[in-house]
């Protein structure tokens, strides 16, 4: 059985694994709620120009089917 020192090592290694995994994943400065609400936000923009960019080109291959 791992004594008291080893252990104390090894949960002070994963603490800080975990707080670098945190950091590096949603920065330093963003709570992971204010992220989620920024991507969010980032997910519906893109989708509502995707679809403006959808109908642009389907309205220019039918004008281009006129002539």
């Amino acid at each position: 059985m791992p004594d008291q020192k080893s252990r104390t090592v090894v949960e002070a290694h994963k603490l800080r694994a975990m707080a670098a995994r945190a950091m590096l994943l949603h920065g330093s400065r963003r709570t992971t709620r204010e992220l989620g609400r920024a991507t969010t936000a980032l997910v519906v923009a893109s989708i509502v120009a995707g679809a403006a960019l959808m109908v642009a080109v389907f309205a220019a291959t039918k004008v281009t089917g006129l002539f």
